[in-house]
């Protein structure tokens, strides 16, 4: 269909929800935050997820440098630098499609021999997901070093983070790392990630 300009309304939006609602959790009991990280939070971060893909595609903006700039601010919720890593990623993903060695998003043969089918190491796998996702960045060389958007990207987030820090503290940075870290794994939207 084309780039959809008001899409980054949307990041924005999103990006805004998450961050206010990190403001309040540290004044909730832990055990209602996590839960609202569970099942909001998550749900934010899921879709930022989904907006860093389609920024990846160039499917916010005309101009590719809009979109890895749209990227890094839909990213910011995740605490980690995560959107330009994705993007680079994803496109290896595009030219490899189904490759076992070349293929980020094929898991490693350790992660397919340890699972089996198993149903408990099927939910453990499911729990460290999101650490699974590190070492098969790793395995196609065309993905190493660094670029531009990758440093603009740390750049940003470290910012970010320090703002948090500074005006919501440690409990902010965490619910917004519950909230990222339950969106790719035992969340029924991180479901989207086994296929």
């Amino acid at each position: 269909m084309g780039p959809n300009r008001w899409t980054f309304g949307l990041i924005v939006l999103l990006v805004a929800a998450q961050t206010a609602l990190a403001f309040v959790m540290p004044s909730l009991p832990w055990w209602v935050a996590g839960i609202a990280a569970y099942f909001v939070g998550a749900t934010i971060c899921h879709a930022l997820f989904v907006l860093i893909h389609d920024c990846c595609h160039n499917l916010v903006f005309r101009r590719s440098w809009l979109n890895r700039c749209s990227e890094a601010i839909a990213g910011l919720p995740f605490v980690f630098p995560c959107a330009a890593s994705f993007s680079r990623a994803h496109r290896q993903h595009h030219l490899h499609l189904g490759d076992a060695v070349k293929d980020p998003d094929v898991a490693l043969d350790c992660e397919a021999r340890w699972v089996g089918e198993s149903p408990l190491r099927k939910i453990l796998w499911l729990t460290v997901y999101p650490l699974m996702l590190v070492p098969r960045s790793f395995r196609n060389a065309a993905l190493g070093g660094r670029d531009r958007w990758i440093l603009f990207n740390v750049g940003l987030q470290l910012g970010f983070d320090a703002i948090i820090w500074h005006l919501g503290g440690a409990g902010s940075l965490i619910y917004f790392s519950v909230s990222a870290w339950f969106s790719v794994s035992l969340h029924p939207f991180g479901a989207r990630w086994i296929q």
